[in-house]
């Protein structure tokens, strides 16, 4: 047994040798290392030990500090550890040193064991966390099963609470991300590349609703974008038909000033019907294969759910949406694609782009000479064509609204061409007749009248003085000294005119023309403009001639001038035929046969 020495400052009550205790004791103690207390020690009751028998081997003590630990605080510290606080917060908050903190959370499994070095033997008084047992032992199925159902954690812990799990979240969520790894998707790497200039561009569509004319209406927007410069084009229409997507590539292209060598589409049906062989070559379009061999482009598409093979026209799409299209309320689709011109050439291709760093209206400059000319004349099928008739009254109803065409197209079939913003109306050698854009939305249904359209036909009037005009222009030539005179009947007498003109042929051909000229002259020179007055002054101061042949135009007016002069009378002896055939005998045999039989007045 060691004495301890009175000099030094030893508690009283203190009987173990500090470098020989240990904290967990594996074992009995050596009886080197205890030493009986002397017998004037002041030992405090709560602290004092009764030696062990000697041949009883002593229990091992509880670890110091965990007897201090009430059940509350124990509880505290744990619901502090599952809202992942920290251990010297809890610590502050319960009044307990950290150690003792971590202890309790690794007994709860809300913190995890210190991880030895590698190769490292574990301490001898240090226990394997990793042996011991684990709330989730009873639950691991139950959570793999939960896992692969795609169960969020939260909800896994919700579950498992029902089923009598104790445990914190924390270890819960280990456990999920273990198990959860595998069944993970990995991440797709993209490659990025950059093409030389002229060679490619990439067109693609997106779908919107926005106010038209007050309307909620779905519409179609068409990107292409230079892949090289980022210059960029996009179109609104009504659909996504292969007529739009004709039109809208010719307006991309005439922006552009030519186009790239291939451009790259997605699986749209306009473009590709499918894909055949091992090589998944795509089955193009009969109705797009003259088109992109009249521009002389490669078409190219990209693979099933791969939009990142176009990217450009992506990206575009998305900064075209956020920056220009939302909030606008236009009133009509044309006005709507003036906006968006309108902030394609003065943002989108002005800006320093992102990637590039360029301008893109700079580096498109750069590139156009890379991109092939534009043919001479226009494809001619980048539209929509219908039949029509044209009716009576001159109109035809396109898109329905009706509106007036040229007079000469009237009951005729015509061919109209229909584009986004305006139509045309082709005449039989395939001119175009008319050609104008659509009507607002807030007009459609109604007349669209143009009076120009009807300046060919004449009019009623017109056709009423057809013969008056005709006999008046006989007259000047006759007569070309009485054009004023002439003009003076026409003024004085108005719709009568017809009248007096064919009364001065009369008095032309009674007088002669000498006289005539001579007599009207003197009229006019009264304002006397009547054939009457004329009359007068001829019967007073000239004489008619013998030789005199009435010539009077044809019609009714000239039976009844005829009329009003000296007729023969007639007599009864004129019919005296019809008497004569009165009396011959009938011939009943003729008639039953059907012969012609004639009976008397």
């Amino acid at each position: 047994m060691t004495k301890t020495n009175d000099d030094q400052q030893t508690p009283p009550w203190c009987g173990l040798e500090p470098e020989t205790l240990s904290l967990f004791p594996e074992g009995p103690p050596s009886p080197a290392s205890v030493s009986s207390p002397p017998a004037s020690a002041s030992t405090p009751p709560a602290l004092a030990q009764e030696p062990a028998p000697p041949q009883q081997e002593p229990a091992s003590p509880a670890p110091l500090g965990a007897q201090a630990l009430t059940p509350e605080e124990r509880a505290k510290i744990q619901t502090l550890g599952s809202q992942r606080l920290g251990t010297r917060a809890i610590a502050v908050a319960v009044g307990r040193d950290r150690k003792t903190v971590r202890r309790v959370l690794r007994e709860a499994e809300l913190l995890a064991a210190p991880t030895p070095a590698a190769g490292a033997a574990p301490s001898p008084t240090q226990p394997d966390v990793a042996a011991r047992a684990s709330l989730l032992d009873p639950y691991r199925e139950e959570i793999k099963d939960r896992v692969a159902k795609g169960l969020t954690t939260t909800r896994i812990l919700r579950e498992l609470r029902e089923l009598g799990y104790r445990g914190g979240r924390t270890v819960l969520g280990d456990f999920v991300r273990e198990v959860r790894a595998p069944l993970a998707p990995r991440r797709k790497v993209t490659r990025r590349f950059e093409t030389p200039p002229g060679e490619e561009a990439q067109a693609d569509w997106s779908t919107y609703r926005v106010e038209l004319g007050g309307r909620t209406t779905v519409i179609q927007v068409l990107a292409v974008v230079l892949a090289c410069s980022r210059k960029a084009f996009f179109w609104a229409t009504d659909s996504q038909k292969l007529a739009r997507l004709l039109e809208g590539l010719e307006l991309a292209f005439a922006a552009f000033q030519g186009v790239a060598l291939r451009v790259v589409f997605d699986n749209m049906a306009v473009v590709t019907l499918g894909r055949v062989g091992p090589e998944r070559r795509p089955i193009w379009n009969p109705g797009f294969v003259p088109f992109h061999e009249h521009y002389a482009f490669e078409p190219v598409v990209c693979r099933i759910a791969h939009p990142d093979r176009k990217g450009e026209v992506e990206a575009a799409l998305g900064h075209f949406e956020r920056d220009c299209l939302r909030g606008l309320a236009p009133a009509s689709l044309t006005e709507l694609n003036r906006l968006i011109r309108r902030w394609t050439d003065e943002v989108a291709n002005r800006r320093v782009h992102g990637t590039t760093g360029l301008v893109p209206d700079e580096a498109w400059a750069a590139e156009r000479p890379f991109l092939i000319p534009l043919p001479e004349r226009r494809f001619p099928g980048a539209c929509h064509e219908e039949t029509r008739r044209v009716a009576e009254d001159c109109t035809v109803s396109i898109c329905g609204t009706t509106y007036t065409v040229p007079a000469r197209l009237a009951h005729r079939q015509v061919r109209v061409r229909l584009y986004t913003e305006r139509f045309e109306v082709l005449d039989k050698d395939g001119s175009v007749a008319l050609g104008r854009a659509y009507v607002a939305p807030a007009e459609k249904g109604r007349l669209v009248l143009d009076p120009a359209h009807y300046a060919d036909l004449p009019r009623a009037r017109d056709r009423k003085g057809g013969k008056t005009r005709a006999l008046e222009e006989q007259l000047l030539v006759r007569w070309p000294a009485l054009a004023d005179c002439l003009a003076g009947l026409k003024l004085r007498n108005k719709s009568l005119v017809h009248v007096h003109l064919r009364r001065l042929v009369v008095l032309g051909e009674r007088f002669g023309d000498a006289a005539l000229v001579e007599a009207a002259l003197r009229a006019h020179a009264a304002g006397l403009h009547t054939s009457q007055a004329i009359e007068r002054i001829l019967e007073r101061d000239f004489s008619e001639r013998e030789d005199a042949a009435l010539d009077l135009p044809a019609g009714a007016e000239a039976r009844v001038l005829a009329l009003i002069d000296d007729v023969e009378a007639g007599t009864l002896d004129d019919y005296a035929a019809l008497d004569e055939l009165e009396a011959q005998p009938r011939d009943d045999d003729d008639d039953a046969q059907g012969g012609e039989v004639l009976r008397g007045a």
